[in-house]
């Protein structure tokens, strides 16, 4: 008997590693947040990927290729801060130095997955 397509989904998710799972759950939940605006939305999509990034097989490392993204983000999160300093809003420049590293490292992290990894989160 051939499998329905939701029988090789659940096949599928089940050959996913807990930490690309829980990547893949913080992923959805800050676009079902409109992009986690506000900070309690901030705190669900941050868990997710936090305990996610500490659970894939290997760890965050980047390259002399990274170098020239890793500048210009540097770049803009410097730029944030300064910009929440001067206008008196640290905090909201913060929020997006803390963002522009979570981009950094979710990116980081899944382009150290192994590439059997990366195929089959795409098929899911």
């Amino acid at each position: 008997m051939a499998e329905t397509g939701v029988a090789r989904a659940i096949a599928r998710a089940q050959r996913i590693e807990p930490g690309v799972a829980l990547l893949v759950v913080g992923l959805a939940l800050a676009v079902y947040l409109q992009g986690a605006f506000y900070p309690k939305a901030q705190v669900l999509v941050a868990v997710p990927l936090l305990v996610g990034a500490l659970l894939v097989p290997r760890r965050l490392t980047f390259t002399r290729q990274d170098t020239p993204v890793l500048l210009v983000a540097a770049g803009l999160a410097g730029w944030a801060v300064v910009d929440g300093v001067l206008t008196g809003h640290l905090i909201a420049g913060l929020h997006y130095l803390l963002i522009v590293a979570g981009v950094l490292g979710l990116a980081g992290v899944c382009k150290q997955l192994p590439v059997m990894t990366r195929i089959g989160v795409a098929k899911v």
